[in-house]
């Protein structure tokens, strides 16, 4: 009996023995970026800059593998700079690396440094997740970028403390809604400046120092700012209006208002110039209690009329938000038509009202069914319609079908759960 059990003992203890060597120990990304599995890089475009250009912080992810869930930046912040995330998604592209596929996610951060001087482009922290072996579990954790410093050059002949944006393109346009030679006192003109640049932020765009002369009384308005982005194309508006009313008669001169800026495609210092403006106001002032109330009623009418259209289009308004069967009819009529545009924009339109749970993130979306084609194909579509040398080929009607199946067995699954040989059981399911 004792020989029996000193047998038994010593097969279990080998089975274990043969069972841990057998199972590998689950790889790491530190493995996987010392094995040349994964890549992670940072780098700035361009590299040679001016103050107030933006810089773009490029960071790309490459693995032989595929993505399993949504990437995640780290919050990222640089000394006398603004930093914006304007894109929320990644390009997603394929790249052949010696005769493999590799999945590659590349994401565009922008930059902004205030002033002339050297930059510090701190470490990035990136939450990865990347596919495992077959039928193992995926590889998730955290990698860092590496640190580096860039050069940034003060134009020639552009004040250090002056407010000038450096910008490819920029252009200023004014207008007035009344001749300025048929005014009265107690009148009204409504002077509007609109600034419009490309590849900066409306925040720092120059404003506008509302000045009259005596005998005009200046009402500026709080400005406007808008910010506009399409494909990697960002253009900024800032837009200035300014309520002037004559308050005596005689002839008032706006003075002329120059704007510079430093042109980065020629390298050029640049002047866009509004002329000066002379308002002729005849006729004597009437009692100072009726300009108050001049005054006061000139500002108030504007206010009136923008609350007495924003009430007629409430009333007017025609819900916005489409059905689920309106948005998935399009979303498959674009997929056979070949439509990448509309099909791409139906489906993240499906995500934003109707997934379950709500998902903006559509890789992340995908990574929940078991079918890694999704992924994939999803990445494709996006590699060929975005990238500027695309390397992938897609099918729209493929990835509408495998994502249809998909859909409709995640539902049934969750609407009718799998029953038991208990009774009891399934009436308590």
């Amino acid at each position: 009996m004792k020989r029996i059990l000193q047998l038994m003992f010593a097969a279990l203890a080998l089975l274990l023995t043969c069972s841990a060597s057998a199972t590998p120990n689950t790889p790491t990304l530190s493995d996987l970026q010392r094995e040349g599995r994964l890549q992670l890089k940072a780098w700035i475009e361009p590299q040679h800059a001016v103050a107030r250009q933006q810089l773009n912080l490029q960071i790309e992810i490459a693995t032989d593998r595929w993505f399993a869930r949504g990437t995640e930046i780290g919050h990222i912040e640089v000394n006398d700079a603004i930093v914006m995330r304007r894109e929320s998604f990644a390009v997603n592209a394929t790249r052949r690396i010696d005769g493999e596929t590799w999945s590659v996610q590349r994401w565009q951060i922008a930059i902004y440094p205030q002033h002339a001087g050297r930059y510090q482009i701190p470490a990035i922290t990136v939450k990865l997740s990347i596919a495992g072996e077959p039928g193992g579990s995926a590889i998730e954790g955290q990698l860092q970028t590496t640190p580096f410093t860039i050069d940034v050059a003060q134009p020639p002949g552009m004040a250090a403390d002056a407010a000038w944006p450096a910008t490819p393109q920029m252009t200023v346009e004014e207008q007035f809604d009344k001749p300025l030679d048929q005014l009265k006192p107690g009148d009204a003109v409504i002077r509007t400046i609109r600034i419009t640049a490309a590849d900066l932020p409306a925040m720092m765009l120059p404003a506008l120092h509302a000045a009259a002369p005596d005998g005009l009384a200046a009402y500026p308005k709080t400005p406007q700012l808008t910010d506009r982005s399409h494909r990697g194309d960002y253009r900024a508006e800032r837009l200035e209006q300014i309520t002037y009313v004559a308050v005596n008669g005689g002839d008032f001169t706006l003075p002329a208002r120059q704007y510079h800026w430093w042109n980065i495609n020629t390298r050029q210092l640049e002047t866009i110039e509004l002329p000066a403006h002379t308002i002729h106001v005849t006729g004597s002032a009437p009692p100072r209690w009726q300009t108050k109330t001049l005054i006061i009623g000139a500002l108030l009418l504007p206010l009136i009329a923008a609350a007495w259209r924003y009430v007629a289009r409430r009333r007017t308004a025609q819900p916005a938000q489409m059905s689920e069967k309106v948005i998935l009819r399009a979303f498959q009529r674009a997929c056979a038509s070949g439509a990448t545009d509309q099909a791409i924009h139906h489906f993240y339109r499906w995500l934003d009202h109707y997934s379950d749970p709500p998902s903006r993130e559509a890789r992340a979306y995908l990574a929940r069914f078991p079918q890694p084609t999704l992924h994939d194909s999803f990445a494709a579509i996006l590699a060929q319609h975005y990238a500027k040398q695309p390397t992938a080929s897609y099918d729209l009607h493929q990835f509408y079908t495998i994502w249809r199946e998909a859909l409709q067995q995640h539902t049934r699954q969750t609407t009718h759960p799998p029953r038991t040989l208990n009774p009891r059981l399934n009436n308590e399911l």
